[in-house]
Formats: structure tokens, sequence, C-alpha cells
């Protein structure tokens, strides 16, 4: 498995298990979940406890990597099928 994949997994992981990134301040973005109070020492408000929820665009996105995930984990097993069909024919050439 690729690094990217591996990585897109690990994303579509915390999406699925209801994670999404939000901006603390400028140029830094962090998981949050919206059950959880926030713990990110960047965050303008780390001095209070509150929590964030997430907009329909951060869940748009998690859910991208979701799709892009199974769309990728999909088109690897696809590949590696045709490989496995390959050789079996190649072995069965061979044998006539």
């Amino acid at each position: 498995m690729s690094y990217d994949l591996w990585k897109l997994g690990t994303y579509a992981g915390y999406a699925e298990a209801g994670w999404h990134w939000t901006n603390l301040r400028d140029g830094v973005k962090g998981l949050v979940h919206p059950d959880r109070d926030c713990a990110h020492s960047d965050c303008p408000e780390a001095m209070t406890r509150h929590r964030h929820t997430p907009t329909v665009e951060q869940k748009e996105q998690m859910q991208r990597y979701v799709t892009s995930y199974l769309t990728s984990k999909f088109e690897a097993e696809e590949a590696e099928q045709g490989r496995r069909a390959d050789i079996a024919e190649l072995r069965r050439m061979s044998e006539l």
C-alpha cells in the first residue's frame, strides 16, 4: 500500500468516526470532534472549554476522504485481479 493511500485511509477513518478539519487560526488546521472539548493549544479559544461544530463544507470535505479512499481501494483491487488473471493466462499458455 502506498503512503498516499495509507494517509487517505487514515483520514477516512477519522471522517467515519466524526472528526473534521477546522481552521484554528490563520494557516493552522486541526482535527476536532463535535462531541469532544477542543484541546488544541493553537485555537484562539484555548483557555475556554468549547467545541467546534462542523460546517456543511467541512462535512463534505471529510466525506470526500471516505469516497476517495474507497474508490482507490476498489481500483487497486481491480488492478490486482487483472494482474492475477494475466498471470493465470500466461501459466495456461505456457502449459500448451
